[in-house]
């Protein structure tokens, strides 16, 4: 009797620990709760843990291979931190890291074939509401054709982006599945399928290209591979034949020119434009960065920065206006930030758990899925993060969960004692709600104005916000826009600290030096941003001015300084200001030409000139086009236009 009573309590705790896992899904699919913050869902996963940890009587924590691997790549990740320019951040980092393989843990005394299938039909349970409310949204949309790559961004809710709401069901595919037996009544299996067969409509028209490759790749080719296994006679070699064949015509159409003939392929495929090329070039500059600290890294968190340091030509971020803060390749981050370590244990894992998932003696279905959710992650992985969002790692570590009884002779640590658990716990549920109310601070400035909210900010722990500029920039600008100059420089020097490659932090730096008349180190600091990003319009505009000011010293020299640089801005990021600068400069221009040259006709046309602000503006679009000096287009535009014109002599006399 007493066994029974402890099953049930057992049973009863797991479904307990299943809906609360659910609904901790819709809660952080509501987008009404929070924005790009992922702070509530640690503070819902903590609190979930601590929850278990009250209901449960004793704990038994197993430690499978694939977990010890997983947490010494943590703990790699954790003493990176320490040569992070920003610590705390990087530590704060890594609790979804912590948090996501302790939650399914606590699960793994439970046989993993009767969890994962009511874990998948809760999940269905859970994942209704939103995909409903994401289909109403693009329903209209699509009868009134205007559905389209860009419309997509709007389905993100609470997800922060489209890429991360389609992950997300893309890995719940093999979850749901799970709860399929073909013995189930038909309105259940119908249920399975069908939820299964809405989130693939839902991820295509999401048009996320790494849930492409997955649905559309992986797991039909898993099906393939299911169904071939189980067949039997000449349907087996039917399926054999079609897998394989399968197989051989994807890698054809892959690698040959045949994927540029097929518009779908092509599309999924492009790397000379879009996010695509701009993904090669992140991983290309991620290999560089690598090459220079192969075995340890450059710190956690410090992709970010130390990227700025190569040269992103050809992509958003050129213009001074975008900054990545992922390489869109887990995979590439963990070797640049931790090191050649840090990524051989991330990779262990995976190849571990794949291991032990195939020696483990479960049916077949379950070893397939498993198999697929663990492939799958590592696609997405490969051209996305999923590494920060938690709700993506603890999926990932269901997957995971056969894996426990094999390992469990081996490796385990019993009768942990629940106080120690619970306190080590309670403070990253602690830290978390910390870390949120510095997000609120920060976004609640950026969107009132607020000054007072930015100056309770621990500028000091919470060193960086979400586009790797430094909070005290911030605080620099408030007291710059003030003309408090010494002040504002104080506080962009403060900032330097947690990213010295930001050309907007630079940039101010040098705008502080110039305005208290440090020439001298204004270029320094001027010169230090476009060395990191030639094409900052910004910067471009201030070198512009400073030489020009500088004509007094030398007339012919600083002018032909401040109009190279002035002509150095691109067209399509020519600033509103662009054409009072050079109206000024290149006047100063056409009076040194007429100053040194003894040419009547041409000196006459620079004198109309002088006064024309359209012709000045234009000579400066055509030097541009061209790549030739303002001095020679203006000559070209004389003598196409003056040099035997009638009308010119005559106003010239």
């Amino acid at each position: 009797m007493e066994e029974i009573l402890q099953k049930k309590s057992i049973v009863g705790s797991t479904y307990l620990i299943i809906a609360l896992i659910c609904i901790g899904l819709v809660y952080v699919s509501y987008s009404g709760i929070q924005n790009y913050s992922v702070t509530p869902r640690w503070i819902y996963f903590s609190i979930l843990i601590l929850l278990v940890i009250w209901l449960k009587k004793g704990l038994t924590i197993p430690l499978s291979l694939p977990i010890i691997f997983w947490f010494s790549f943590v703990l790699v990740y954790i003493i990176s931190s320490y040569w992070s320019y920003n610590f705390w951040n990087s530590i704060v980092r890594s609790i979804p890291l912590i948090l996501a393989p302790i939650i399914v843990m606590f699960a793994s005394e439970m046989k993993s074939g009767p969890f994962m299938r009511s874990f998948g039909l809760l999940l269905i349970l859970s994942l209704i509401p939103i995909v409903l409310y994401c289909f109403y949204q693009i329903i209209p949309d699509l009868m009134s054709g205007v559905h389209n790559h860009q419309k997509t961004y709007k389905y993100a809710f609470s997800f922060g982006h489209r890429n991360q709401f389609a992950h997300f069901l893309t890995l719940c595919i093999p979850l749901i599945l799970f709860g399929f037996n073909p013995s189930d009544k038909f309105w259940r299996k119908a249920l399975i399928i069908g939820m299964a067969l809405t989130l693939f409509l839902l991820i295509v028209l999401l048009k996320n290209r790494s849930s492409y490759l997955v649905i559309i790749g992986l797991y039909p080719a898993a099906i393939l591979l299911f169904l071939g296994l189980k067949s039997r006679g000449w349907f087996k070699r039917i399926f054999w034949f079609v897998f394989f064949g399968s197989i051989f015509s994807a890698l054809i159409i892959l690698f040959t020119p045949l994927k540029k003939s097929i518009p779908f392929v092509k599309e999924l495929t492009e790397t000379s434009y879009g996010s695509g090329n701009e993904r090669v070039r992140l991983w290309s500059n991620s290999i560089d960065l690598w090459k220079q600290n192969p075995f340890l890294g450059t710190g956690s968190g410090d992709w970010k920065i130390e990227i700025l340091k190569t040269q992103l030509v050809h992509t958003q971020a050129e213009t001074g206006n975008v900054f990545y803060q992922r390489a869109h390749n887990d995979f590439l981050q963990i070797l640049v930030e931790n090191g050649l370590i840090g990524a051989i244990f991330f990779v262990l894992f995976f190849v571990s758990a794949s291991y032990f998932i195939l020696k483990k003696v479960i049916d077949l279905k379950t070893k397939i899925l498993c198999i697929s959710g663990f492939v799958a992650y590592m696609i997405i992985s490969s051209f996305e993060f999923p590494l920060e969002k938690i709700e993506l790692l603890t999926l990932l570590m269901v997957f995971l969960l056969p894996t426990y009884r094999i390992s469990t002779d081996y490796f385990f640590v019993k009768g942990i004692p629940k106080f120690a658990i619970g306190v080590f716990i309670l403070a990253i549920l602690m830290i978390s709600i910390k870390w949120f109310s510095f997000e609120r601070d920060f976004f609640e400035f950026k969107s009132t104005g607020e000054i007072e909210k930015l100056q309770r900010l621990n500028k000091d722990i919470y060193t960086i916000d979400a586009f790797s500029t430094p909070v005290w920039w911030e605080m620099g600008n408030f007291e710059f826009n003030k003309n408090n100059f010494h002040s504002a420089l104080d506080f962009f020097q403060r900032a330097k600290i947690y990213n010295p490659n930001h050309v907007h932090l630079l940039n101010n730096i040098g705008s502080s030096y110039y305005s208290m008349g440090n020439i001298d180190s204004a270029k320094i600091y001027y010169q230090k941003a476009l060395s990191l990003n030639p094409r900052f319009v910004e910067t471009i505009m201030n070198m512009a001015s400073l030489n020009f000011n500088q004509r007094k010293i030398d007339p012919l020299k600083y002018i032909d300084f401040a109009l190279a640089y002035i002509l150095s801005v691109p067209l399509e990021n020519e600033p509103e200001n662009y054409k009072n600068y050079i109206r000024s400069i290149a006047r100063a221009k056409c009076a040194n030409i007429i100053n040194i040259r003894n040419e009547p006709n041409f000196e006459d046309f620079l004198i109309q000139t002088m006064n024309n602000n359209n012709l000045l503006y234009v000579i400066s679009v055509n030097a541009r086009k061209s790549s030739r000096s303002y001095e020679y287009e203006l000559r070209y535009y004389f003598s196409n236009n003056f040099l035997n014109d009638s009308d010119f002599e005559n106003k010239r006399k």
